[in-house]
């Protein structure tokens, strides 16, 4: 009796012979020929040989539904069950099974006396062997709902802000503004008498009992790297300034915003001169020839442009996340008044059946005395 334990040792082993598809393993119970061609159980069952498969659908809008499962016709109805059975149905094509479609018109749930209803009791019955997921199908949909928020988010943060792209959008939002100490500077926002230009000029610029926000070049472009500043300034120097002293992804924050409505300079002159018309045919000249394009590209800086994706987060402001805050407060003030509904309508579907109860008991009891 102690010899076969040893013997199982010496004999249990596996070797292949001339057939590569055949494995022969010798055991105490003898010779065991294995034709297997692999032996991942999922992939030696891939074949069901049209084995029938029931699939239990729910159907809430049209009993027509049974007749389109497959087709294109009425889209509008019970598009959700249609999409699942197409993906069972590829699935079944995969397996080699036979499909076999019931329907009904609950999910699954719980009835007064503890019974299941719809897919769920097809389930627990083994009239079906697949019911559609709907909380796979739910959650599948939220988590990418939340994939897409958060990117969202991390857009947001990665990005410069939309919401300041006009001069109303800059009037109400809670950036400061400063602009370049020049004498023109102090004479146009003076001059400027449209209501929202005046706006911006009383309430940022110079407000009433605080020194005007004037400052220098580097003072402004420094400001704005900050955050939550705006800067009036000349765009050639400002820019040239900030191709020096910005990183690159502080470039990529920056938006433009016209103030003054620029134009192109003129070039002045005596109102009598003999050369006026000397000077306008040549300054002609030199445009249509395309020379004043090449000084100005020669000396003027485009705006800064953002080398490659954003490397960095920026800051986010209130006025971004305004609808996802006003979600959240709408939600926490309705919570109470909803749980309270919950609660109310608990209670008198309770007081109900007791008094259903009662009435039932006092009608049994006079047959039975």
């Amino acid at each position: 009796m102690n010899i076969i334990p040893k013997v199982k040792n010496l004999v249990n082993f596996l070797f292949n012979g001339k057939d590569s598809s055949k494995s022969i393993f010798l055991s105490k119970y003898g010779v065991i020929e294995d034709y297997r061609e692999t032996k991942v159980l999922s992939a030696r069952r891939n074949n069901l040989k049209r084995h029938t498969l029931t699939m239990a659908n729910v159907i809430t809008d049209s009993n027509e539904t049974r007749k389109h499962m497959d087709d294109r016709l009425h889209l509008h109805q019970d598009s959700i069950t249609k999409m699942s059975y197409g993906v069972v149905k590829v699935c079944f094509e995969m397996l080699n099974a036979t499909e076999k479609l019931i329907f009904t018109h609950t999910w699954g749930y719980r009835d007064k006396n503890g019974k299941w209803q719809g897919i769920v009791d097809h389930l627990i019955k083994k009239e079906a062997d697949l019911g559609r997921c709907v909380t796979l199908i739910l959650f599948v949909a939220l988590t990418i709902l939340y994939a897409a928020y958060s990117a969202n988010i991390v857009v947001l943060l990665r990005a410069p802000s939309s919401s300041v792209r006009s001069l109303p959008d800059l009037l109400n939002s809670p950036l400061k503004l400063g602009a370049s100490d020049f004498e023109y500077n102090r004479y146009f926002f003076k001059k400027l008498n449209d209501p929202i230009r005046k706006a911006i000029y009383d309430k940022k610029i110079a407000p009433k009992g605080k020194k005007p926000n004037y400052y220098t070049m580097e003072e402004g472009v420094e400001k704005v790297r900050k955050g939550l500043f705006a800067f009036h300034m000349e765009l050639n120097p400002g820019y040239r300034l900030i191709q020096e002293t910005y990183q690159e992804d502080e470039k990529c924050d920056l938006v433009e915003i016209d103030y003054i409505n620029e134009i192109d300079p003129w070039v002045p002159g005596q109102k009598r001169s003999p050369f006026k018309d000397l000077f306008k045919i040549s300054f002609l000249k030199i445009r249509e020839s395309g020379l004043q394009m090449c000084l100005h590209r020669r000396l003027q800086v485009s705006k800064p442009k953002c080398s490659g994706q954003v490397a960095t987060f920026s800051s986010v402001g209130i006025q971004d996340m305004a609808p996802a805050m006003l979600a959240s407060l709408y939600g926490v003030l309705l919570a109470p008044a909803i749980l309270a509904l919950e609660i109310t309508y608990k209670k008198l579907i309770t007081a109900r059946e007791i008094r259903k109860s009662l009435l039932e008991d006092q009608f049994i009891n006079p047959y039975l005395d």
